[in-house]
């Protein structure tokens, strides 16, 4: 009979037990995924990473899973203009879909 564990501190091999099946699953029944990380970094004055999006293309789809604008650069529409230019990309390479609006 299966069991159902709750793991408030769940570790990386347990995300990977279940992604991996999970991945060669979707593999099977929809073929390869495409799968190409995305970042859009957003660089202070020195250069220095402080935010941006972290998002995936994969299954001809955009997800947008993390966005950060730090609180000293907040008020200038950057997050907006940050998911514009991931959807844009998105739109370059012709993703069906984005889910950039659903943060």
């Amino acid at each position: 009979m299966p069991v159902l564990e709750m793991k408030s501190d769940a570790s990386e091999d347990d995300g990977k037990a279940i992604a991996i099946p999970l991945l060669a699953f979707n593999d099977s029944k929809a073929g390869q995924d495409g799968y190409k990380p995305l970042a859009i970094l957003l660089r202070d004055d020195a250069g220095e990473i402080q935010g941006g999006p972290w998002a995936k293309y994969y299954y001809n789809w955009l997800f947008v899973g993390l966005l950060f604008v730090p609180e000293a650069m907040r008020g200038q529409q950057l997050g907006a203009k940050l998911l514009a230019q991931a959807q844009q990309m998105g739109q370059r390479r012709k993703l069906r879909r984005d889910l950039a609006r659903y943060l």
